[in-house]
């Protein structure tokens, strides 16, 4: 498969991006790009993480062999290089392992628990953190193969959020956290901030300004927890143009906040502050959830949140026995809340903390490789490195400018058709983008010229209208209490709108779950309503 070219929709003039005769990328006006003007707090904070990147040094720990009385059913030096093996082997006090991109750090998870369990750790005492389903299972299964099944229990391992759920559905009763408590996502949050805003006789013009839209209350709202920052800060700095509403949004969010205590239920920022200020403030609940796990181990480190990040240190503070993973050049998801610093401060925070750099790749070739640390030889931040890999094409990375995304979606078709002629198909091309929406120009140019393609992406599945209703309904049985999804379904029945909805739920509430629907007597909907109370009740 060739090589492919990188794209940048930029308005630098043409010969200020050039290519080198190693394939780096070279800018040669340094005004082209301004640096930002820091204020003294931003500028303390950049000398406490370059001290902290720059102190990296005297934390690495050095290769060393396997102890030789131990049968071990995987050959782990041969299976893995020295700094894999030096992260795999590692395991009685914390770790920071700084993966480079390609350079197998699911291999090391995965080597990671495969070697407790053959030196006698049980199963069900490690705890495995990632930020996808997908992630723990694909580690957990490739653990199974490499041992061929042979240990007993099973490895906990998930997202944050199905952690925290899990730990909340066993202990939260501690913290006064009902055990059937309901989970609500975004959309569901945005709507009862709509719920909120009505009952409040909240909505109206504001400086001749429209009142914000629930999705970007939520947004706002999601944002200032996941920050642990005030509402008003967040809207100060990212959404001037509606500073006016400051108070309402709070009193939104106080408002909710009530509400879903009301009808048990927890968004997925809830599960976070809820887990970590349990923690944080009860020792009884500290010490149940400690006593669970003697390993933990955590991959994409660099992506966690402030809460994300105490809750690790939290669960691991009584042993020690913490594996992070990560690359703190990969963090990219600041915008929900992520913060690169939780990576490049572990040590500090820890001071028995070692660190482990793997920095041989596997993935790319070294014209590629050549290119990026050029790019990161240039960060004023975080751990310095400097992938390597033992493949070569000869072909050169090639980074182009155009002027929009039309122009570059034209160059991105051309260039397939072009390289197609090599006898390929078009199965054989793989087109990358950022975010989903940035993939609309590509589409619209593969079907103007006719040519067949497959969009991977776009609405999840538990996103979906049809099964939101169905788990809305299975919701009502499990917890009676939960408005959002009394909502949802009642608002299915013809004849209920959005008043009557809101009488039955009071009513349900008024009961405490106990749902009887003889009290209606004048409705359309009246006998679909007691059709849906035998099936709740």
């Amino acid at each position: 498969m060739d090589t492919l070219v990188a794209g940048l929709t930029c308005h630098a003039p043409p010969e200020q991006l050039m290519n080198r005769s190693n394939g780096q990328l070279l800018i040669d006006d340094s005004t082209q790009f301004k640096q930002p003007i820091h204020d003294n707090v931003t500028q303390r904070r950049i000398r406490q993480l370059q001290a902290a990147a720059d102190n990296m040094q005297t934390r690495l720990i050095k290769p060393k062999p396997l102890p030789d009385n131990h049968d071990y059913k995987i050959n782990y030096a041969h299976d893995l290089n020295d700094q894999q093996l030096t992260a795999v082997s590692h395991t009685d006090t914390p770790l920071l392992v700084i993966a480079g991109a390609g350079s197998g750090k699911t291999r090391i998870i995965t080597y990671k628990v495969a070697y407790l369990l053959e030196n006698g750790v049980p199963a069900n005492e490690i705890l495995l953190l990632t930020f996808t389903r997908k992630a723990a299972k694909e580690m957990i299964n490739r653990t199974k193969t490499l041992l061929s099944g042979e240990y007993s229990g099973d490895v906990l391992g998930g997202t944050f959020h199905a952690f925290a759920n899990h730990v909340l559905r066993r202990y939260g009763q501690i913290i006064d956290i009902p055990n059937n408590f309901s989970i609500i996502n975004t959309e569901d949050t945005a709507d009862i901030m709509d719920l909120m805003k009505t009952e409040l006789g909240m909505g109206k013009r504001q400086d001749g300004r429209p009142f914000p839209r629930k999705d970007k209350i939520q947004s706002i709202v999601s944002r200032a927890k996941n920050l642990e920052i005030p509402i008003g800060l967040v809207i100060e700095e990212e959404y001037p143009e509606i500073n006016m509403f400051v108070d309402d949004i709070e009193t939104l969010e106080q408002a909710a906040t009530k509400y879903k205590q009301a009808s048990f239920l927890l968004d997925y920022d809830d599960l976070m502050l809820v887990l970590r200020d349990g923690l944080r403030d009860n020792g009884l609940f500290r010490r149940k959830v400690q006593e669970l796990f003697t390993h933990i181990l955590v991959d994409e480190y660099q992506d966690t949140n402030k809460a994300q990040c105490e809750i690790v240190e939290l669960l691991s503070e009584k042993n020690g026995r913490l594996t992070v993973v990560g690359d703190d050049a990969q963090s990219i998801y600041a915008f929900r809340g992520a913060q690169f610093d939780n990576i490049i401060l572990l040590p500090q925070r820890m001071p028995d903390c070692g660190i482990v750099m793997i920095e041989q790749n596997y993935r790319s070739t070294q014209e590629i490789l050549a290119f990026c640390n050029d790019v990161n030889a240039g960060a004023q931040l975080g751990f310095k490195k400097h992938m390597r890999s033992e493949r070569s094409s000869g072909r050169k990375p090639q980074v182009q400018q155009f002027a929009d995304g039309q122009h570059e979606a034209e160059h991105i078709v051309d260039t397939m058709l072009e390289i197609r002629q090599n006898d390929l198909e078009y199965k054989d091309f793989a087109v990358l983008t950022r975010a989903s929406w940035q993939s609309s120009y590509v589409q619209t140019e593969l079907m103007k010229r006719g040519i067949p393609y497959v969009v991977y992406g776009g609405i999840k599945f538990g996103e979906r209208r049809h099964i939101r209703d169905i788990m809305a309904m299975l919701k009502i049985t499990l917890n009676p209490m939960d408005a959002v999804s009394w909502h949802r379904v009642l608002k299915l029945i013809e004849g209920i709108g959005n008043v009557r909805a809101k009488e039955i739920i009071d009513q349900i509430h008024k009961n405490k779950g106990e749902v009887d629907f003889s009290w209606i007597k004048t409705s359309k909907a009246t006998s679909d309503l007691m059709r849906l109370q035998d099936v709740v009740n």
